[in-house]
């Protein structure tokens, strides 16, 4: 009534009114009774109880609840409150009963949450993602006439979280379909406002009866499933549209009413034990009723003959058998629950295979549950049933990070295909712990690799001899465990090491004539800012002018360990020294001429002189090191000198801090390095794209510099650093053959003499040396 208020489907403020005319409870049951011949019966429906003759109840108290919740007083504007937070609230209630005893009522838990610990609503952003990587795979692309023939179910939905993720993404393509394609739209599908189509009330009914099944075993729950998504239908509705509806349909008697049945769809019964269980008199009549037995075939026959739903989402109820022997042992006791029955399962296990049962052979499943399935001695069958069935598409790991309120332990989502491709499978594997919900909400919803991995998996390979299911965490994700303890990222509050990108030239990319670009030709791979040894002689820049040029190295010049200076420079102007420039023509003349030359083709933000963005200068004038940013094998140089470079490149510098670079260089360029960058840098082709943002996270092994043993491990990689840019100096000037091969062979000594500092220093097995060797291969 509230939300039908503050929503302003009802024209007028009412529950304010009830004690007015009678009492409070006689104004509120006459308020249903009109609004149940306006909307439907599910929500205003009489109740034998309540609605009895003889019902009484301590009217003063109702009407105190009347007034605390009516418009006038109330808190909450339910025209602001997500659809799916008032879901949460209703779940929270399901998991409660009124337990009467002669000296007392109280509220207090059913028994099966109270031993499940509670109810634990699906966070939002879980329900967005599972949602959009099912249902929002399956409609891509498709017409709505086409997406008409499309069934998606949650066969354990309570109160409909699932289900209005999956009808909210449904409203919500259908009207940007047909804001694309207006001349498809039939009659009545939508209403025009300000030039945009916006769904008709009749349409939105027309997808919730098409497209939405749910099934759950409580009653309350399929109640409040309903309401839930009744509110969704009408989230959108005014008084106006709501009374046009009901003009254009009153003379179709089953359109009379606002809200649709959704009796057909949104079903009480259980979706683990069919009628069969009733052919030998196993249960006594209560007990049968409360096991709510159910066949799929008899609720949903149009959706069964068609081959089953195209998609079967959800967060099906997790209970081990210890927990739930009785409701499991009933469930043995059907045909279903014998073909999959094995001990140590979980509850969850039996909704996985019936939902590989009740789907299209084209059709996704997709689940959050808890990951300790994939090698679980209970799940054998569940493992096998998926091999001979189902093909992973998508799998996301949480690792440690907690996706419900005070629930611990690990959870996963996958999205199985019932084809069977041999694909490849989409693993995302969280690397960092203890993060919020708001920053696993952005993480997914990038589906990005910061502070999370992403692999590409050979669907094939992930089935281990020994029946388990293996995403390959344990050649190299394993590893990233080991790698987070006791360690800082490179970049952190300590400030022990800072990383920045090198400057922006920035150069135009629009050529306007032939000309023009035959002249862009000659700028390739160098830039406008930037100038060769002779063009720097020849330019015969003033003393004033030569403040403004710079050493400069490129991609090509810096090398693992060590660099070479090829000759370039870069006219390195800010925005204060372009204003200067333009100031005083004359005493920047050469500057100038040169620039003018190349006007057309820059872009910098600096206009005309000043190049697009610079750096800290502390980043090129102090020691520090040189990595390009796109790099098949970690590429660190050390450079003492000053130098500058561009934005294709990782600078890092060390801050008030004990460590060394040296001992950074170290840690950075070994094997271990390599198989961190490898898993964690964008793939770009055969070449790792180490951004910034990457690079600040790289796990820095702490040094506790007041321990000897522990400070000697920093030395001893610095003194075999020092000896390895020595080494990479003797060779880039040897002359001789014999010189080379001497040279090369030192380095390589040292290189191997790192590597195993580094494994020692990170404390790996030896069997973890061997992944990280095998893995450079």
């Amino acid at each position: 009534m509230r939300f039908l208020e503050d929503k302003q489907i009802e024209p007028q403020p009412f529950v304010d009114k009830f004690g007015e005319s009678s009492s409070a409870w006689g104004d509120f049951s006459s308020a249903c009774r009109r609004l149940d011949g306006i909307y439907n019966g599910i929500i205003f429906k009489r109740h034998g109880i309540l609605d009895a003759e003889r019902f009484r109840l301590d009217d003063g108290s109702f009407a105190d609840i009347c007034e605390r919740l009516c418009h006038l007083n109330s808190p909450y504007n339910f025209h602001a409150i997500p659809i799916h937070i008032l879901g949460s609230i209703y779940e929270r209630f399901l998991g409660k009963v009124i337990v009467a005893t002669a000296k007392q009522v109280r509220v207090d838990y059913k028994p099966e949450v109270r031993k499940a610990g509670g109810v634990y609503y699906t966070p939002e952003y879980i329900v967005r993602y599972i949602v959009e990587n099912t249902v929002g795979k399956l409609i891509e692309g498709k017409s709505p006439d086409e997406i008409a023939g499309l069934r998606f179910a949650d066969i354990a939905c309570g109160s409909g979280s699932f289900l209005l993720g999956v009808y909210d993404l449904l409203l919500s393509y259908h009207g940007n379909y047909y804001n694309r394609n207006p001349g498809k739209a039939g009659k009545g599908d939508c209403v025009k406002h300000d030039g945009k189509l916006y769904l008709s009330l009749g349409k939105k009914r027309e997808i919730l009866l098409n497209n939405i099944y749910g099934v759950d075993i409580s009653t309350q729950a399929v109640e409040v499933c309903q309401l839930s998504l009744y509110l969704k239908l009408l989230e959108e509705e005014t008084t106006a549209s709501a009374h046009q509806y009901l003009l254009d349909f009153t003379h179709v008697a089953r359109l009379k009413k606002l809200l649709p049945d959704l009796s057909k769809n949104i079903v009480c019964g259980n979706s683990l034990i069919g009628t069969d269980i009733l052919d030998g008199n196993l249960f006594p009549g209560d007990k049968e009723r409360k096991l709510s037995p159910m066949n799929f075939e008899d609720v949903f026959p149009e959706v069964m003959k068609r081959g089953g739903f195209d998609a079967i989402v959800g967060n099906p109820p997790y209970r081990k058998e210890r927990d739930s022997r009785e409701f499991i042992a009933d469930i043995k006791k059907s045909g279903f629950g014998r073909q999959h029955y094995e001990g140590k399962m979980d509850l969850w296990y039996f909704f996985l295979h019936r939902a590989i049962e009740l789907t299209k052979p084209t059709g996704l499943i997709s689940f959050i549950v808890p990951s300790y399935w994939l090698k679980g001695s209970g799940a054998n069958k569940l493992r096998q049933h998926i091999r001979d069935r189902c093909t992973f598409v998508d799998v996301v790991d949480f690792a440690k990070n907690e996706i419900f309120d005070n629930v611990g332990g690990m959870h996963m989502t996958f999205a199985l295909a019932l084809e069977k491709q041999g694909a490849k499978v989409r693993y995302q594997r969280f690397t960092a712990n203890g993060l919020d919900a708001t920053e696993i909400a952005q993480i997914l919803s990038e589906k990005c690799r910061k502070r999370s991995v992403i692999l590409t998996v050979d669907e094939a390979k992930i089935h281990t001899s020994e029946g388990e299911i293996d995403f390959g965490r344990g050649p190299f994700l394993a590893l990233l465990g080991k790698l987070d303890k006791n360690t800082f990222p490179l970049q952190d509050a300590s400030a022990a090491f800072e990383v920045s990108q090198g400057i922006v030239e920035a150069t135009d990319s629009v050529s306007r004539s032939a000309a023009e670009k035959a002249k862009k030709l000659e700028l390739v791979g160098k830039g406008v800012f930037v100038l060769s040894h002779a063009e720097t002689r020849s330019l015969k820049f003033n003393e004033r002018e030569r403040k403004f040029i710079k050493r400069y190295l490129r991609a090509a010049d810096v090398h693992r360990y060590h660099w070479e200076h090829a000759g370039f420079s870069v006219l390195y102007i800010g925005n204060e020294d372009n204003k200067e420039i333009q100031a005083a023509p004359r005493l920047y003349a050469n500057i100038r001429n040169h620039l003018d030359t190349y006007k057309d083709f820059i872009t910098s933000s600096n206009r005309p002189y000043g190049i697009h963005r610079t750096r800290e200068n502390q980043f090129f004038t102090r020691e520090k090191l040189l990595c390009p940013n796109m790099f098949d094998k970690p590429t660190f140089a050390y450079c003492s000198d000053e130098y500058y470079v561009n934005f294709a490149f990782n600078v890092v510098i060390a801050g008030q801090t004990s460590y060394s670079l040296k001992y950074l260089l170290g840690l950075l360029n070994s094997r271990l390095g390599a198989i961190w960058f490898d898993i964690n840098g964008k793939k770009r082709g055969v070449n790792n794209d180490v951004g910034v943002a990457v690079m600040r996270r790289f796990p820095t092994r702490c040094i506790n510099f007041s321990n000897a043993a522990d400070k000697a491990r920093h030395d001893v990689i610095v003194s075999k650093v020092d000896a390895m840019l020595g080494a990479k100096k003797q060779l880039a000037v040897a002359k001789t053959d014999k010189d080379k091969t001497y040279y090369e062979q030192k380095c390589a000594g040292l290189d191997h003499q790192i590597d195993r500092l580094v494994y020692d220093l990170y404390g790996l097995t030896q069997e973890e040396i061997q992944i990280v060797e095998k893995g450079n291969e």
